[in-house]
């Protein structure tokens, strides 16, 4: 009894993992797509160690 328990429980945490991960990729794909549109994404894009995911000049 304590092991289906402990099963289902594990079941439902790896559900939210799931979930967690789905939205994850889908925010790293729309902050992406819309960094790729700022005026200024060439020039920072070309800096060392930047790229699509990291590059945030500020406001």
């Amino acid at each position: 009894m304590v092991e289906e328990a402990f099963g289902r429980q594990s079941l439902a945490l790896l559900t939210i993992l799931t979930a967690a991960c789905a939205s994850a990729g889908q925010v790293t794909e729309s902050t992406t797509a819309v960094f790729q549109q700022r005026p200024d994404y060439a020039i920072i894009a070309i800096a060392p160690g930047m790229a699509d995911r990291s590059g945030d000049s500020g406001p």
